[in-house]
């Protein structure tokens, strides 16, 4: 299931951005118990992220595009499929920002394809109201940090 939401905000690109960036350093470091710099971050940047009750569940977290402040795009990677989100900003001015988020699904077999289409058909507006939800909470932390 394919789905892009785009937003516009009244904030820079560059503090979006490392509000985004932030979040794949922080997460880099929990999962791998390793330091990362914003500064590090390069494409083809990847490590095991896991997840699930006592994790017992993981994804491949692969770092595929990085254009500061313009794109971000990250794939996750599981034996079921990939999953990849980009994040594209648009700088309307020095204080507007439109965020053009998208997310693409790949699923590896055609049980899994018949299933996410299926999913979609009931599921799609839900899941973009939640990533409408999640681009809100995006542009609110921002606006409460000193990235700007």
């Amino acid at each position: 299931m394919d789905i892009s939401i785009t937003k516009l905000c009244s904030l820079p690109a560059r503090a979006i951005f490392k509000a985004i960036t932030k979040s794949l350093v922080d997460d880099y470091v929990q999962n791998t118990k390793e330091s990362l710099k914003e500064e590090d971050l390069r494409p083809g940047l990847s490590y095991i992220k896991y997840f699930g009750n006592k994790n017992q569940s993981s994804s491949k977290v692969t770092l595929t595009a990085l254009d500061s402040p313009n794109l971000y795009e990250v794939v996750f990677s599981t034996n079921r499929g990939k999953q990849t989100i980009s994040y594209q900003l648009e700088s309307i001015s020095d204080t507007e920002t439109q965020i053009c988020y998208s997310q693409k699904v790949e699923q590896g077999t055609f049980a899994q394809k018949t299933n996410d289409f299926i999913a979609g058909l009931f599921f799609k507006k839900g899941l973009e109201r939640k990533i409408e939800a999640q681009l809100t909470a995006l542009v609110n932390y921002v606006q409460q940090q000193t990235f700007n």
